[in-house]
């Protein structure tokens, strides 16, 4: 091609420019991956002889990267990267509960779905399964094997013009290895040094490569092995810590109440007879009401504190001169689940990866490449979730310890089926992930053009396990009688278990379930396994993502201006999305007591796209790239045309300049438009903010969302004033309209504290179930929260800008090897939310952002590497620093400040040829991750850190040994 025909000094200043993920990870120009062929490059469909010739900022991390930082799969890579934040790699029980084993990418914190993640170019299937707000995204754990990676190519400006919805913040491209001849392997052993944790990774991968005359092919797998760390074993809370960091007012022992009418005496819930003591039960609940959410609650009388339990209230009845017993004290008893969870999980995984390349023609070629990865993942729950519906314990009931002080007295109980005692129960994960791609590309089509068309189908099929207890089931146990549960309008809506069809199992003959303390004090009234496996039942949830898509694209050289060809892409896309869900038939009546369910659903979503592109050397020194791309989507969407323009300047053999400006467009997803989803959460209930709650998080799709719009634009520099040394910068300025979010659930809590559509007496009402953006308390009123109605719906703005920066500097030292010093940094100046058009914009820059629109931003991200290497050695520091931010939702303003975290990583590396010459492809690898065993800053929510920014794991040592043969 005649434009390229720039000094070769200048070519090699130009280059450094796309090398700006390098620095990122804080690795040595020794590692740069480089291009020599006319390639088409993400961010273009033109062919070009190196990314140096793109105007937009383009970062590339090669498989030499990946070593050199010791990953054990592309989640490691990610989190090393200063322009991603808030992705999500490492799934918790608490924030992130569906997603377990799945890594994913954010780009500029700007939302999962805002990034577009493509493998050899091409689109890859959705994980099945979303986060906790409802986003859908490309699990990166699901691709390749890391051994099949050649490089890792970021485009860090916005390309829907080029690739389409979803690319709003960029694309991340992961390209395989090709034309590889004979075997590779790779061994990697990581664990934790601190005493009494166990946790350790294995990974072993392998490659076969090679070519032909005519072709090529490649088959490469991975297997990799992790064991769990408990948070038993490293634990960043402390047992009750600010009133319910890592507890729950449901317990067990739990808490016991007499919900008695004033007027009549009578206990609604129950419907017994009316209680002589009624007044006085009535005078402690005056007494207590403004210290107290639950006044008329008594904790267990055989003893909260005495079997693990938190006493909180513990106003005897005396002493507000209330005619009861002191052994029954006013409030709850507080339960620990800190020590049943993992920071993590237990996974088994294994990735497949097989290409093959033909050459049919001198100018026609084939190629095939197909991808399937499979993971199973266990991670620990507390013993059973809280049972957030009335609980009737009968008067009658032999172990009723209240009726024993009172006389016959129904009470409620308000806990969990098994607390204090219990073992961990388990969260299963498992997901299966299939992809294939088959392309026929031909060369020297038109004028110097070439043509290419493909088909790619994937799919993912997730599924979730997790154990809650059966509402009637539990009241059938509670009540001691065998049956089926049916409904008992006289009873206030309970279950009559006075019949039975052999339905759902028979309740263990002659056992009543005993909620009570005295179940766990060893004086043989323990409730048997029989009896708990009776009701707690297992909530199962299928899902499956599937996509296929056809691309099709034509390069021609247009014209031949004075300074080089004016070349053309044309190109069209169609793509189709599909979604799917099925639960058990319990949760999809909302049987269960925690997890509450939610309704089965499918749908799909067609995309019909044509696009072009221009590549314009306006002169010597200045390129063009103008991109326009329409879309149409199917249903009520509708479509779009978006513009991309693009500027490369090079002024000098040493300095280029770069710009570009897009528009964007994202549509609502197959699942944000007709899928509904629910998960538990940690929330903070306005009736008591120093506490930490839990709740269930219930999300509805819309079809009447709008599409997400936006707009970017980057500016930059790369000069490189003296040979080996590299500067690069880039502004960046992104801002949303219409952003498609979950409409805030902690925002939509504050302002429905007390909203009259609530669980009556331990009932929950009809809006409960429905599509309302409502809360739902257990019991009464001022209860505890059990569940939270959300939908989709389109936010008025978000806007961010910011800096990137990268340093390299490579320098030879004669006998004392090369070295290579890097600085990476990327500065957010600017994280502006507005959740409602002409409301408040929300500064979210420093802050958690919990609850909100946002994405964890803190305002700076830094990297220093230096790598050393001589002869057989190499040798690579880095320093990583993310900087403090603050907490937005902190209990009390307890620990309001997020501090900033250093942390310290080497890795040492000896090619075994300095031992035994034939061992000349073996190297082998030692490593130190965090190396001053750095704890993730402290924040007031469970677990005690926030997962979406720090890795809980502290120091690792890893072993690797790599060969070639």
């Amino acid at each position: 091609m005649k434009n390229l025909r720039h000094k070769a000094g200048l070519t090699s200043a130009l280059t450094a420019l796309v090398f700006t993920g390098i620095s990122s990870v804080g690795l040595s120009t020794s590692a740069h991956a480089q291009v020599e062929d006319e390639v088409i490059v993400t961010g273009s469909f033109i062919k070009r002889k190196s990314q140096a010739d793109l105007a937009s900022p383009l970062a590339v991390i090669g498989s030499a990267d990946v070593d050199a930082i010791g990953a054990q799969s592309i989640a490691d890579i990610t989190q090393t990267l200063t322009f991603n934040t808030g992705s999500q790699n490492n799934p918790d029980a608490f924030n992130q509960n569906t997603t377990t084993g799945t890594a994913n990418i954010n780009l500029r914190g700007l939302g999962l779905q805002s990034t577009l993640v493509l493998l050899n170019g091409k689109r890859n299937p959705l994980s099945g399964v979303q986060t906790n707000d409802g986003v859908s995204f490309v699990d990166t754990n699901s691709l390749i094997p890391l051994i099949a990676l050649e490089r890792q190519e970021v485009l860090l400006d916005g390309a829907s013009a080029l690739y389409g919805s979803d690319a709003v913040a960029g694309v991340v491209n992961f390209i395989t290895k090709e034309n590889v001849d004979g075997f590779e392997a790779s061994f990697d052993f990581q664990t934790h040094t601190p005493s009494g944790q166990s946790q350790r990774d294995l990974r072993f991968e392998a490659l076969y490569g090679k070519t032909f005359d005519r072709g090529s092919f490649l088959i490469s797998g991975g297997y990799f092995d992790r064991t769990s760390l408990t948070t038993e074993e490293r634990r960043f809370t402390t047992p009750f810590q600010f009133g319910g960091v890592d507890s729950s007012v449901f317990g067990n022992p739990g808490a016991f109440g007499i919900l008695t009418d004033p007027a009549t005496g009578i206990n609604p819930v129950s419907g017994g007879a009316p209680n002589p003591l009624a007044a006085g039960f009535a005078g402690v609940a005056d007494a207590v009401a403004a210290g107290s959410p639950l006044p008329a609650f008594f904790q267990d009388p055989n003893g909260c504190a005495a079997q693990g339990g938190n006493p909180l209230g513990g106003v005897t009845p005396s002493a507000v001169g209330a005619p009861l017993p002191d052994l029954l004290a006013v409030g709850l008893c507080e339960f620990d689940f800190g020590d049943f969870f993992n920071l993590v999980p237990d996974e088994e995984r294994i990735n497949l990866y097989g290409q093959v390349n033909y050459d049919i023609t001198n100018d026609i070629s084939f190629e095939l490449n197909g991808s399937y990865a499979t993971f199973d993942a266990e991670r620990g729950n507390s013993p059973t979730f809280p049972f957030t519906a009335a609980a009737i314990v009968p008067a009658a009931v032999p172990t009723n310890a209240i009726s024993d002080l009172l006389g016959p007295t129904d009470v409620v109980f308000l806990g969990r089926a098994v607390g204090n005692g219990g073992t961990v129960s388990p969260s299963i994960t498992e997901s299966d992930t299939y992809r294939i791609s088959a392309t026929l590309r031909g060369d020297n089509f038109l004028n110097n053009g070439s043509w290419e068309i493909s088909y790619t189908r994937g799919q993912n099929n997730f599924f979730n396990s997790n154990e809650d207890t059966v509402v009637d089931r539990f009241q059938c146990a509670l009540l001691g009688a065998q049956g089926t549960p049916t409904p008992n309008p006289s009873a206030g809506g309970l279950t009559d278990c006075s019949t039975f069809t052999g339905v759902d199992g028979d309740i263990p003959a002659g056992q009543i379930f005993n909620p009570f303390a005295s179940a766990l004090d060893g004086t043989g009234l323990a409730n048997s396994p029989e009896l708990i496996d009776f009701f707690v039942d297992e909530a199962t949830a299928d899902s499956q993502s599937t996509l296929d898509v056809i691309d099709a694209v034509v390069t021609s050289e247009l014209y031949e201006a004075p300074a080089g060809p004016i070349s053309a892409a044309l190109g069209f896309q169609y793509r189709n999305d599909q979604q799917e869900r099925d639960f058990d038939d319990v949760s999809n009546e909302d049987g269960f007591a925690f997890l509450v369910g939610g309704a089965d659903f499918e749908g799909s979503t067609d995309v019909f796209a044509v696009f072009g592109e221009l590549a314009v050397p306006v002169n010597n020194w200045i390129d063009l790239q103008l991109a326009l791309r329409y879309e149409n989507f199917s249903g009520s969407v509708g479509d779009t045309l978006d513009p991309k323009f693009a500027i490369l300047a090079r002024p000098s053999d040493w300095l280029s300049l770069r710009g570009s400006y897009s528009t964007s467009f994202r549509a609502p997803t197959t699942f944000q438009q007709v899928g509904q989803n629910t998960v538990v959460s940690a929330l903070t209930d306005p009736l008591d903010p120093s506490a930490t709650a839990f709740g269930a998080i219930r999300s509805f799709g819309s079809e009447d969302l709008d599409p997400e719009t936006s707009r970017a634009f980057n500016a930059g520099f790369t000069a490189e004033p003296f040979d080996g040394l590299t500067v690069s910068a880039d502004y960046f300025n992104f801002a949303f309209e219409n952003a498609i979010i979950t409409d805030p659930f902690q925002a939509l809590l504050n302002a429905n504290e007390l909203d009259a559509r609530t669980f009556v007496n331990g009932v929950p009402t009809t809006a409960c179930a429905i599509e309302n953006t409502v809360v739902c308390r257990t019991l009464s009123n001022d209860g505890p929260i059990a569940q939270v109605n959300t939908a989709f719906i389109n936010a008025a703005a978000i806007d961010t800008a910011g800096f990137d920066v990268k340093v390299n500097w490579d320098k030879e030292l004669g006998n004392f090897g090369v070295f290579s010093p890097s600085f990476a940094a990327t500065l957010i100046t600017n994280y502006d939310i507005q959740v409602e058009e002409g409301g408040e914009v929300l500064n979210g820059l420093g802050n958690r952002n919990f609850g909100t629109v946002g994405d964890p931003t803190p305002e700076l991200r830094v990297n220093v590497g230096l790598n050393w290497s001589k002869d057989n050695h190499n040798f690579n520091f880095f320093a990583r620093r993310i900087g403090g931010f603050e907490d937005n939702v902190a209990p009390d303003g307890a620990n309001a400040d997020i501090e900033s975290q250093t942390r310290f990583d080497l890795r040492y590396a000896y090619n075994l040829a300095g031992f035994v010459d034939q061992l000349e492809n073996a190297v082998f690898s030692v490593g130190v991750i965090n190396l001053t065993d750095e704890e993730p800053p402290f924040v007031a929510t469970n677990g005690g850190f926030e997962g979406r920014i720090h890795d809980p794991r502290g120091r690792l040592i890893n072993f690797g040994l790599d060969v070639k043969f």
